[in-house]
């Protein structure tokens, strides 16, 4: 069994050179970890509102390996191995398969900061003493985050946690779209001003549909100022126009672009976020600089 890791910037998927005790060893947790995670009694459609039970689980039918995690698993040898640099693993999870009759399943986590211990003084139990561990180390997780499966008529995406596989994904493009209600109801809340319900300049497409029904069901605006929106977003180079209503209170100017809509959207949604370390800003979706 091979493991790899999806990585923030191409090529997008690598393989994680292993030593055959390694191997041994994850050959064996591995598939646990997959059997366990697809003993589930229960599976449903995607729906932001509702929070599978242990027994239950989500799935995407037809789902679409933009990355090619299926064909990793198939085919290792065409993998390019990763490089890890110590200084900042920009990375957003592991993965790993198992063949049964003639179809791959391959088990997903997301991957923490947390998870790299090189920079602590590590101890790890051996015979009668402890050794310190010198060098670069991380830990894998002792659960899934999702699972995809080479099915008869297709592949198929099981995950319980729609917060944490979009870790993994971009799941915008299996989200329901924002009615023309919904749409109004959002840009008509109390930190915007200036949005015409016509859209004469056509800003609101499809993918903003999907970001703004996605953002509402997770009751972010609620909680938010238009002050507090600015402050956050100047930390990540993201322009947002505020100006003054009737009242002299502060509000987000509708933009008046498509590109300057959508930065807005992504960062809403929380797509756009710095490095820890490197103070590099990120777009999650495509995992790019910015």
């Amino acid at each position: 069994m091979e493991l790899f890791v999806l990585s923030k910037e191409a090529p997008r998927i690598r393989k994680v050179i292993l030593q055959r005790e390694a191997q041994i060893e994850l050959e064996e947790t591995g598939k646990a970890q997959i059997d366990n995670f697809m003993s589930f009694e229960e599976c449903y459609e995607l729906s932001a509102q509702y929070k599978p039970d242990p027994h239950e689980s989500f799935v995407i039918n037809d789902f679409e390996d933009i990355d090619g995690i299926i064909d990793a698993i198939r085919e290792p040898a065409g993998v390019p191995p990763w490089k890890p640099n110590e200084e900042d693993i920009e990375i957003s999870g592991f993965f790993f398969g198992i063949e049964e009759n003639n179809k791959y399943k391959a088990g997903l986590q997301i991957f923490d900061k947390r998870q790299v211990i090189s920079n602590k003084f590590t101890l790890t139990w051996s015979r009668e003493s402890f050794t310190h561990i010198k060098g670069l180390s991380l830990s894998l997780d002792n659960k899934l985050t999702a699972v995809v499966s080479e099915e008869e008529n297709g592949l198929a995406l099981y995950f319980k946690s729609l917060h944490n596989v979009r870790r993994l994904f971009d799941m915008d493009m299996y989200f329901r779209e924002a009615t023309k209600q919904d749409v109004d109801d959002f840009f008509e809340s109390d930190i915007f001003l200036g949005y015409d319900r016509e859209d004469p300049k056509g800003l609101i497409d499809t993918w903003c549909r999907k970001k703004i029904a996605y953002i509402l069901s997770e009751d972010r605006i609620g909680q938010l100022t238009a002050t507090s929106v600015k402050i956050k977003a100047e930390e990540l180079n993201v322009s947002i126009d505020i100006i003054k209503d009737e009242n002299n209170e502060d509000k987000i100017s509708f933009p008046e672009d498509k590109k300057t809509l959508k930065r807005l959207l992504r960062f809403l949604d929380e797509d756009i976020y710095k490095s820890s370390l490197s103070n590099t800003i990120f777009v999650a979706s495509g995992k790019r600089k910015d």
